[in-house]
């Protein structure tokens, strides 16, 4: 028999993490119905500068694609990030509801049977 004798060597690597970069603010969209800031967007949509000579299709959309952004955020600000709790939207209509069906469960575990099932 012959011994096989190795060395190891271990070497820690760093892992990165790369998270998804974030995008534009979002536009408060619920405000373009307003003509007060319909008509201040479309002003400032159209004073943008023309398009110059020389400048590929693509630096130019990127300017355009800013510029709309940039007037779209003045006009109709930002859309605020909120989540409306619909349970607590609804408590009125469901907590008679989730109470019913409470006490059904509690009387199925009590008491099996199929009448007390269906209840549920």
């Amino acid at each position: 028999h012959s011994l096989v004798v190795s060395k190891i060597v271990l070497q820690g690597r760093k892992i990165f993490h790369h998270a998804r970069p974030r995008g534009l603010p979002r536009i408060n969209t619920a405000r373009t119905t307003d003509s007060a800031c319909t008509s201040k967007f479309m002003s400032l949509v159209g004073d943008l500068p023309p398009a110059e000579d020389g400048v590929s299709a693509d630096s130019r959309w990127r300017q355009l694609s800013t510029a709309i952004h940039k007037s779209a955020i003045t006009a109709f600000g930002r859309k605020e990030r909120r989540n409306v709790d619909w349970y607590e939207a609804n408590l009125q209509l469901m907590e008679p509801l989730t109470q019913s069906k409470r006490e059904s469960l509690i009387r199925w575990k009590e008491d099996p049977t199929q009448q007390n099932l269906l209840s549920l």
